[in-house]
């Protein structure tokens, strides 16, 4: 006996409207338990959560983590307890950790211009004769005009 499949097993349990018929279709873990996955995704297999849980730790409990077996920590656990001990004398490595655990530091940027307007100037030249799209400072308006009507009468 020769196994359909699952294309043909499928086209079998269906109507004429493309409906499945007769119960749960072929596919899926039922038919495939091997696509299972055993374990899944765990917060502590993490480096932010290793991170996080070593800079929560006394100094004498982090200095006994060195001395836990390799067999009994992951490498997640390695890299965070390496990066955590090196932040004790590295500017570098404690803004790494800080982004990493706090977030990054909010930044703003000042848009405002020379004489304390929310208007930006923004000119957007014109190329191979066309006129410019947009400009938004008004000083340049009498010129826009200018350029819009020398590039028209050029075509």
């Amino acid at each position: 006996m020769t196994k359909k499949s699952n294309t043909e097993q499928m086209a079998q349990q269906r109507d004429q409207k493309g409906r499945i018929t007769g119960g749960k279709p072929p596919a899926g873990f039922n038919k495939h338990p091997e696509n299972i996955s055993p374990g899944g995704w765990k917060k502590e297999n993490t480096i932010s959560y290793q991170y996080n849980r070593f800079l929560n730790m006394r100094p004498s409990e982090l200095k006994k983590f060195a001395n836990i077996p390799d067999d009994e920590r992951t490498v997640a656990m390695d890299i965070a307890y390496s990066r955590v001990i090196a932040s004790r004398k590295s500017l570098m490595d404690t803004k790494e950790i800080t982004d990493r655990t706090e977030g990054k530091a909010a930044q703003s940027i000042d848009l405002s211009s020379s004489d304390g307007t929310m208007t930006p100037r923004v000119i957007i030249e014109s190329t191979y004769g066309r006129k410019p799209k947009f400009r938004t400072d008004n000083s340049y308006a009498k010129t826009d005009a200018l350029a819009a009507n020398s590039s028209e009468s050029r075509s």
